[in-house]
């Protein structure tokens, strides 16, 4: 189609008032001997307008080969572009040095770790035992606690207790007997069975019995507002003392238990990680040399792409998921390509298309449209961003047709089918301004016929007035003496054109306001 466009452009417009000139063709209108002319019959029949593109070949079905390594890589070794592998032969190698450092480095680490996760459960082994053992004792301590006080609530109290209430009792016994003694004494003295040292010394007996109750009666008293409350509190505190010191030890066991368990988890979970990570760098290292997994033809890159990308050979770095390799399958092919905003709307899908590609000695390939982006894209990075393009893809017909993806091809799209119409060769229309004509044979002389021109591809145009079927137009250069005088016809054609432009300028000049007036403003 932009083919036919600029065709358009050069003819010039669609028709004009005609004229006729009749000259005679041959030595005597001025032609050389040598000169060579050839001639069109003019047709009727079907006219295809076509949309021509250049794409690009791929295979339908292709395996994309690229690095799964999560990370930049070198490449180290390729398999020879354009050459055929077999599956499981070497396609990739990347550099493992980093990789190999990397685990080696991790097994050290794990390795560490794995003697700091045995050291630390023989450490917590140990203090267990310790802890065990105060807890034991912080037990034995409570027992003994409760069972002293136990003794004394039960036994040492009540036996205290009655020590001193009997010794009160004894007392109060000898006292009342002593008292009962000295009251006799005046009698017996009287009668003479006794001497006053005798009642002398009953009085001190009665005397001492006095102190000795009143001891008595004092260390009860004692006992039961001192000693007893005092005893009770101490063997209270004891025994709530070995009950502190157990929960203490307890819980300060527990919390350090807590610790070490949380150390070792840590040792443990790093331990795990490091493991894991020893694991993925491994899976990794198998990454980095890739194996063809089916058979195939090797192709550097992903043909076809419209973006740039790392040039790939030895010794490029690569990122995971970037395609180093394609492997096509060749059976069956396809094309794509971009096809102008203005024209997609007369793409359909399944149309019908040609494909031509030079590198197979311009060989033609019949195949429809498959394919039609909903979106359309803004080209490339070196393209207008205001010219809108669609993604067109397009499926070859027939399998195994010898063609190698990544090669240029031509697609040839009818957008239009004009049927029965009269056509000529592009070449056969010439131009003078808006007229556009053909010389046609007429007798042995070349006349030149107005035509209205219509639609076209890149080899003939629609003549839709000026001729009819049968006439036999030059296609070639007219002989020189025509050519001169469509020159002429353009000089005038030029010269009354700057008449026209200069006798307009001025009329615009003698208008009121124009430049060319005086400036001044009537009344």
């Amino acid at each position: 189609m932009k083919k036919i466009l600029a065709v358009l452009i050069v003819i010039g417009g669609l028709s004009a008032a005609a004229y006729f000139i009749a000259l005679k063709a041959g030595p005597a209108g001025g032609a050389s001997a040598d000169e060579t002319r050839r001639f069109f019959t003019v047709k009727a029949g079907d006219l295809a307008i076509p949309v021509t593109e250049t794409g690009v070949l791929k295979a339908k079905n292709s395996t994309r080969i690229s690095s799964k390594v999560e990370r930049e890589v070198k490449i180290v070794f390729l398999a020879k572009e354009g050459s055929r592998v077999k599956k499981g032969e070497d396609l990739v190698k990347f550099d493992p040095t980093e990789i190999d450092r990397e685990i080696e480095n991790e097994k050290q680490n794990i390795d560490a770790a794995k003697a700091q996760f045995e050291a630390s459960k023989v450490d917590y082994d140990i203090q267990k035992t310790d802890w065990d053992n105060e807890i034991a004792r912080a037990k034995l301590s409570l027992e003994e606690a409760e069972k002293n006080y136990d003794k004394y609530e039960k036994g040492d109290l009540p036996l205290k207790d009655r020590e001193n209430r009997i010794k009160l009792e004894e007392a109060e016994a000898n006292l009342k007997r002593a008292r009962e003694k000295l009251e006799q004494m005046p009698e017996l003295l009287k009668e003479g069975f006794v001497t006053p040292d005798q009642v002398e010394q009953k009085k001190l007996e009665v005397k001492k019995a006095e102190v000795a109750w009143e001891s008595a009666k004092s260390d009860l008293d004692l006992f039961e507002k001192y000693t007893k409350p005092l005893e009770i509190e101490k063997k209270k505190a004891e025994l709530d003392g070995a009950r502190t010191a157990l929960e203490s030890a307890r819980k300060r066991i527990e919390a350090k238990s807590k610790q070490k368990d949380a150390e070792i988890s840590s040792i443990e979970v790093n331990l795990k990680e490091r493991a894991a990570r020893l694991e993925h760098l491994q899976k990794q290292r198998l990454e980095m040399d890739i194996k063809a997994p089916t058979d195939g033809l090797v192709i550097y890159g992903e043909p076809g792409q419209w973006y740039g990308g790392n040039e790939i050979k030895v010794g490029t770095q690569v990122w995971m998921h970037q395609t180093i390799i394609t492997l096509p399958d060749l059976s069956e092919m396809q094309a794509t390509l971009r096809i102008h905003e203005m024209d997609i709307g007369r793409i359909r899908k399944d149309m019908e298309v040609t494909v031509t590609v030079e590198a197979a000695g311009s060989k033609s390939f019949p195949g429809r449209i498959t394919k039609i982006a909903e979106l359309a894209n803004a080209g490339g990075w070196r393209s207008d961003p205001e010219v809108k393009q669609f993604d067109i893809e397009v499926t070859l017909d027939g399998r195994d047709l010898m063609l190698k993806p990544g090669t240029t091809a031509e697609v040839e799209i009818v957008i239009v089918r004009l049927e029965g119409v009269l056509y000529v060769p592009i070449r056969a229309v010439r131009g003078i301004g808006p007229t556009t004509f053909c010389y046609a044979n007429e007798g042995g002389e070349l006349r030149r016929k107005t035509v209205e021109i219509g639609l076209g591809n890149d080899k003939f145009v629609e003549i839709k007035s000026g001729l009819s079927e049968g006439d036999v137009v030059l296609v070639e250069n007219p002989p020189t003496d025509l050519v001169r005088i469509e020159e002429a016809d353009r000089q005038r054609l030029a010269s009354e054109k700057r008449g026209h432009d200069s006798a307009s300028a001025s009329q615009a000049g003698a208008a009121p306001g124009g430049t060319g007036g005086s400036g001044k403003k009537e009344d």
